[in-house]
């Protein structure tokens, strides 16, 4: 379960920054708002990954196995709208 939250986040990390370089190369977008689009996916993936980290520790500390898989789903998911939050804060 670990790995496929790590997995999930890697790809859409993976598909934002594809998504905003086809932007770019169309003329969607400006360079400096790929800039900020990819530092933001970027942060949102380390976010993301660090979330899960520490929900496996703690879930693997509370009930090792499936205590490990809950604790790095929730970590990321909090840990990603977290970040989301602070990130609507200066859109």
């Amino acid at each position: 379960m670990k790995n496929v939250a790590s997995t999930l986040n890697k790809a859409s990390c993976i598909y934002g920054v594809a998504r905003d370089t086809v932007k770019l190369s169309n003329g969607d977008m400006d360079k400096g708002e790929y800039v900020l689009k990819t530092a933001s996916n970027v942060a949102r993936y380390s976010a993301g990954a660090g979330g899960a980290a520490g929900g496996a520790a703690l879930g693997t500390m509370i009930c090792p196995g499936v205590g490990t898989a809950l604790g790095a789903l929730a970590g990321a998911v909090v840990s990603k709208s977290v970040i989301d939050s602070v990130f609507r804060l200066f859109d």
